[in-house]
């Protein structure tokens, strides 16, 4: 366990985590002023699997609406691969929310059983990438949980 000091609108608070399973980033979204919370889940678990941990744990499987959570999660540094909430039903975010608001590496997404989508990362010939990848759900990777 970790202890961390957190500090928002005046008030300092207490963070502890298992800092070899949980990773965490907290940042403001100024459209609403809600504060989230990210929680990287390092075991690898399959898309059902991930969203029903994070149902029960925390709030559902990471949104990403607009491109503005879109650099906040891709600046907070999480490890990945990891599986995000959408979900193929007209491509619909798991927690019920929409958005036209798609990141999708090229030739993606392709036809089923591809329904889920995970999140991937890094360099390709030195140029950066941070892009979605649909996959198959039973497939396991690690897992990003959203609290608000």
């Amino acid at each position: 366990m970790k202890n961390f000091v957190c500090y928002k609108q005046g008030k300092y608070c207490l963070l502890t985590i298992n800092i070899l399973t949980v990773l965490t980033q907290i940042f403001s979204d100024n459209q609403t002023d809600l504060t989230f919370s990210y929680h990287l889940i390092t075991e690898n678990k399959t898309w059902y699997e991930a969203q029903s941990y994070c149902r029960k744990i925390y709030t559902d499987l990471v949104s990403i609406r607009d491109q503005e959570q879109n650099e906040a999660v891709k600046k907070s540094g999480m490890n990945n691969p990891f599986w995000i909430g959408l979900l193929y039903d007209d491509w619909q975010w798991a927690d019920g929310g929409r958005s036209a608001y798609r990141n999708w590496w090229d030739d993606h997404p392709k036809s089923s059983p591809a329904d889920c989508v995970k999140l991937v990362s890094g360099k390709m010939y030195s140029v950066p990438y941070f892009k979605w990848l649909d996959k198959n759900c039973r497939y396991a990777f690690r897992v990003l949980c959203t609290v608000k």
